[in-house]
């Protein structure tokens, strides 16, 4: 996300494709974003940090290790993207990983 350049009139291929990419720009800054509307053309609330999008973030970690514990993931996040994340969100991460994988 670093080297991300925002455009005005860039196209995303669907919603969802644009909410990923403002919601790793968000969790990138340490920022949290509003969307007020959900529609065609605008769409809904992003929080700063979620489990579901954690656990995509760890799928590929949990996907060579199922057993890597609950501190590793916690001190990941905070290298990454210097944030703070509770264990029970790590649990809850890691559990959408394994149910992704």
């Amino acid at each position: 996300m670093a080297n991300y350049q925002w455009r005005v009139g860039t196209v995303y291929a669907s919603r969802d494709e644009f909410k990923e990419t403002v919601f790793a720009y968000a969790v990138y800054i340490a920022r949290g974003i509003k969307f007020d509307y959900c529609d065609r053309k605008r769409v809904q609330r992003v929080g700063i940090m979620h489990s579901k999008w954690l656990g995509k973030a760890f799928k590929r970690k949990v996907e060579v290790n199922p057993k890597v514990k609950m501190k590793e993931l916690v001190a990941k996040v905070d290298r990454k993207w210097n944030l703070t994340v509770s264990a029970s969100m790590a649990v809850r991460s890691k559990k959408n990983a394994l149910d992704e994988i």
